[in-house]
């Protein structure tokens, strides 16, 4: 199966995991950045694109986790 096609501009798949559309994802960096997002606000792409950028690194940090959040928090008003 064909996930994603890497390249230089885009570089090596570091994580991946199944989804819901309803639930939501943290990705965590090594320098202690969290981005938490639901999956159903990133954008579909096909089987042969280069992927979707959730979050950008600066130089010398990396991702070091990502995390599925099976059961999102419901916003209070």
């Amino acid at each position: 199966m064909i996930a994603i096609k890497t390249s230089p501009r885009n570089g090596k798949v570091v994580a991946a995991t199944l989804v819901n559309v309803e639930d939501e994802i943290m990705l965590i960096g090594t320098s202690g950045v969290l981005i938490r997002t639901r999956v159903k606000e990133i954008r579909e792409m096909g089987r042969t694109a280069q992927g979707v950028t959730l979050m950008n690194v600066e130089k010398g940090e990396k991702l070091a986790g990502l995390s599925r959040i099976a059961e999102p928090d419901e916003e209070q008003d």
